[in-house]
């Protein structure tokens, strides 16, 4: 999401899936390790679960 865009706009691009119920997550790694470098902001949750999918690893290695 764009900071200045109201919290239910539209979002920039889908870089993934978490369904709290299920515990599924479907993530879009090499997008996402994209827009970490070009300093995107992950909030604290998105945060979470990309440390449990070893993303940031990914980001330090490329």
């Amino acid at each position: 999401m764009n900071s200045r865009d109201r919290r239910d706009g539209r979002p920039l691009e889908e870089l993934g899936f978490y369904n709290p119920r299920t515990d599924e997550t479907r993530l879009n790694v090499p997008a996402i390790v994209k827009r970490l470098k070009q300093g995107a902001q992950p909030t604290d949750t998105v945060r979470n679960i990309f440390k449990k999918a070893q993303v940031f690893e990914q980001v330090k290695d490329a």
